[in-house]
């Protein structure tokens, strides 16, 4: 018992916030910390997956039965890739209810990361229906509106490149695949300088949301310490974000599959030669799209945990590096 209790405690110690971690300890750390604790962060955020799950779900049913006929009949039958406006007012209302979905699933994240931080441990929800951090969640839903706007932004000073781009490179439109390599090369070094300069970003939202005081402010407070790091978030951010996009095919397999059976027979129908579907493969859909969403939400809250330890990295280096200069 003595022995379990320091095994306990040891491992309590290795996964402390505040800690130099190099991008790999960060990750391992992060991603240990999320296996160990999962049954707890899994009782404890439950209910809101289900939420995630059914808003999600219904998005990617309205987009498949929906967006995707409109925009493919359209697409081949008119030549233009439009929407009716019923259909477009239904699809944004249900991508802004998506993304406040995701942003409340985010908050119950940060706010069990925010409890690890300050107590050391994730502790169990009292109740079997969880937990529901109502100022985290405003924080969260404040600081995505920040981040759509930030990335309309970044959206619209890529619309102007690309039009400047096909300004000056008239020859894309007559059909010059050297151009036209050309444009789409320099339209995606674009978006990558782009991202790069969004990254820092990752680890000033962990600063705002734990501040003690909320601020409505952008959060852009220590940017310049994460753009110092930009090396290591960058090194953090491909990890995993290819660790995600593995898992997430696995997960979203079957998915995938219907999808692709469904454009398939609407391009056939759009062809003049339909390909019979079952009639029970709406419902199979909603099935498969419920339970691909559900098992998504506990992989999209792991990522936040190597993040997690890239901030708490970069916040001793910070404190370190005032203490030395406050000694001098």
């Amino acid at each position: 018992m003595h022995r379990k209790n320091e095994q306990i405690m040891e491992q309590k110690r290795s996964l402390e916030l505040f800690r130099l971690r190099s991008s790999g300890a960060a990750i391992a750390d992060g991603y240990r910390l999320y296996v160990s604790n999962f049954r707890n962060i899994f009782r404890t955020t439950w209910l809101v997956a289900v939420v995630y799950a059914v808003v999600l779900t219904i998005t990617a049913w309205y987009a498949s039965t929906h967006v995707m006929p409109v925009w493919l009949t359209n697409t081949f039958t008119n030549g233009t890739a439009s929407l009716s406006t019923p259909v477009t007012i239904g699809w944004c209302s249900l991508l802004v209810l998506s993304a406040a979905a995701i942003a409340t699933l985010a908050a119950q994240g940060f706010a069990t990361l925010k409890e690890h931080s300050e107590t050391g441990t994730i502790a169990r929800a009292p109740r079997w229906f969880g937990r529901f951090h109502l100022p985290m969640t405003a924080r969260m839903l404040m600081l995505t509106v920040w981040l759509l706007l930030i990335t309309a932004l970044c959206c619209l000073a890529g619309y102007l490149v690309k039009r400047g781009l096909a300004m000056l490179t008239p020859s894309i439109h007559t059909g010059s695949t050297t151009d036209l390599y050309i444009f789409w090369a320099v339209m995606l070094v674009v978006a990558f300088l782009v991202g790069l300069l969004l990254l820092p970003i990752s680890y000033t939202m962990y600063r705002h949301l734990f501040a003690q005081k909320f601020s409505a402010r952008p959060p852009l407070k220590g940017y310049q310490e994460g753009l110092c790091h930009l090396g290591r978030l960058f090194v953090v951010a491909l990890v995993v974000a290819i660790v995600t996009l593995l898992l997430s095919l696995i997960i979203q397999l079957p998915q995938i599959i219907l999808v692709m059976a469904n454009v398939k027979a609407m391009m056939g129908e759009a062809y003049g030669d339909a390909v019979v579907l079952p009639q029970s493969i709406s419902w199979v859909s909603l099935a498969v799209f419920a339970v691909g969403c559900f098992l998504q939400a506990w992989l999209h809250l792991s990522t936040l945990f190597p993040f997690y330890y890239v901030y708490g990295s970069i916040e001793t280096e910070r404190k370190e590096s005032k203490s030395i200069n406050f000694r001098q």
